[in-house]
């Protein structure tokens, strides 16, 4: 990815949309390394580069912020990951409103100020990203299919932050239905392994539409 990213930059300079993806898709290399302080600005100098190149709103601008969101997240920087999660779902809610990527900010969002501490805000994000995603479920390519298990996980981490244990209990038990085993058994995936994946096609060919694609047409 260094090479690709280096030859980009000659072809097109520092400044061009290639780049950021080319940043974007090193960066989830660094995530997978835990090499996230190198993942991080690589990150920063993508959506530098994509809200040059586009107005606000974008979504090639929200896919960065939520890749750029889930690498504070990892780095344990809730305070930094908020904001930007929040742009992003902002967009994506305005643009797609009903599309799995937008649900999928929700449930990141929720996660996020759940980590915080902040119970009350995260509960309706949380349950709505579930829902939504598993609305969604039959259409989520398979490198997709990570962020259902965790959209669940997170419900149950709300509830048991909450002391709730009847909704504990429901939840552990849906997960069980859904996938066949037990929430204790599950793994978090690699940020690689997810919805996010940096600008993409699927960002540019939707960004303008009022519903969401059809059915199996989008891709990652």
């Amino acid at each position: 990815q260094h090479e690709a990213l280096a030859m980009q930059q000659r072809l097109m300079g520092s400044n061009d949309c290639g780049v950021a993806e080319c940043r974007c898709k090193l960066a989830l290399v660094l995530n997978e390394r835990s090499e996230f302080a190198p993942a991080e600005a690589s990150l920063r100098e993508a959506l530098r580069i994509e809200r040059r190149n586009h107005p606000e709103g974008d979504p090639d601008v929200a896919s960065v912020l939520a890749l750029l969101a889930i690498t504070l997240e990892l780095e344990h920087q809730l305070d930094q990951a908020e904001p930007l999660a929040r742009e992003c779902l902002a967009i994506r809610e305005k643009l797609l409103p009903d599309n799995p990527h937008t649900f999928n900010a929700r449930s990141h969002l929720g996660d996020i100020l759940l980590a915080q501490g902040k119970i009350q805000e995260a509960r309706p994000l949380l349950a709505s990203g579930d829902e939504g995603l598993r609305r969604w479920q039959e259409h989520i390519p398979v490198a997709g299919q990570a962020s259902l298990e965790e959209a669940l996980v997170r419900l149950v981490r709300c509830s048991e932050a909450a002391g709730a244990a009847d909704q504990v209990a429901r939840w552990k038990a849906e997960f069980v239905t859904r996938y066949g085993r037990t929430v204790e058994d599950h793994r978090p995936k690699p940020p690689g392994d997810r919805l996010e994946v940096g600008p993409s096609t699927f960002a540019r060919r939707y960004s303008i539409i009022s519903r969401p694609p059809l059915p199996g047409s989008f891709e990652l």
